[in-house]
């Protein structure tokens, strides 16, 4: 028996998919500003002389235009804003999800089916209007796949392995694997900055001794300047970071799960989803983002 997203409540799988569509867009037309900036930087600084024209100007202008229009889309689609609300809505449906599947509070095994599917339908209804994304979800969105009903239906030591394998491992592998790769390209990133720091001191040095007339430093300033905003973006320090402690946080959980009995496992689970829960409320408040606080 497995547990996996795709037998998860649609309202997840919706709310997931509105998520990664947004950071697809915020992430698309930021790297069109930025470029933008840079074209614009690079038509300021040379000299491009064809056919009787001057055409730095135009590459300017152009420049200018590309980072004005992606500004605008940013601001009218509100695709910051739609990911950062649907990634909300996803985590929490899916700790909820969770939850219910193994028999967690607060939809305990000795709760009625009846009081308990009507209770994980109220909880689905308050995440999606406390994140506000109840519009983005299908009217007719199925709330209790078979597979989350043969799971709750299952014996303790059948869900608890299910909880171990699906969920627990399952995190704890993506929380390894995107640290590290956060913690890599943070270092590119950084390396990076500083070799075109040093590029723009070298040719503001050539300028100064006359040896060079473009302005290349002021171009390599543009570029630098839009390398640390696209950092700034993609927070890819902080993610590392973030995702190193949960995972570690998660990794003693686990050898507690595996030796919980019955009567302590609500709170065990509890506990666990809480951390899953800290890892990203952090990564909400650091997108200047109100966290919707999960019910225990």
């Amino acid at each position: 028996m497995e547990l996996t997203d795709t037998d998860l409540p649609s309202v997840f799988r919706d709310a997931d998919r509105a998520a990664k569509q947004a950071q697809r867009g915020t992430l698309r037309w930021t790297l069109v500003r930025l470029t933008g900036a840079v074209a614009a930087a690079i038509g300021g600084a040379i000299s491009l002389a064809l056919f009787g024209k001057e055409w730095a100007g135009a590459i300017s202008a152009l420049g200018f235009g590309a980072a004005l229009v992606a500004e605008f889309v940013l601001l009218q689609s509100g695709y910051e804003r739609s990911w950062y609300q649907s990634r909300a809505s996803a985590e929490s449906l899916k700790t909820i999800a969770w939850r219910y599947a193994v028999a967690a509070d607060p939809f305990p095994a000795s709760l009625p089916p009846a009081k308990t599917d009507q209770l994980l339908a109220n909880r689905i209804r308050d995440v999606l209007r406390a994140t506000g994304t109840a519009g983005g979800v299908n009217a007719s969105a199925d709330l209790l796949p078979p597979q989350l009903i043969k799971v709750r239906r299952s014996s303790f030591e059948e869900r608890r392995h299910v909880y171990l394998r699906d969920r627990l491992q399952n995190q704890l592998a993506w929380y390894s694997r995107e640290s590290d790769r956060n913690r890599r390209r943070s270092a590119y990133f950084r390396a990076g900055l500083v070799m075109g720091e040093v590029v723009a001191v070298v040719f503001s040095v050539l300028r100064f001794s006359g040896v060079i007339k473009v302005d290349l430093a002021g171009i390599f300033a543009a570029m630098v300047a839009a390398a640390a905003s696209w950092l700034a973006v993609r927070q890819f320090e902080s993610l590392a970071t973030a995702y190193a402690l949960a995972g570690q946080e998660l990794t003693t959980l686990q050898v507690l799960i595996g030796a919980t009995e019955e009567p302590r496992w609500s709170q065990v689970v509890a506990d666990a989803e809480e951390a899953i829960s800290r890892e990203h409320t952090t990564w909400q408040a650091s997108r200047r983002v109100v966290p919707h606080q999960r019910s225990a």
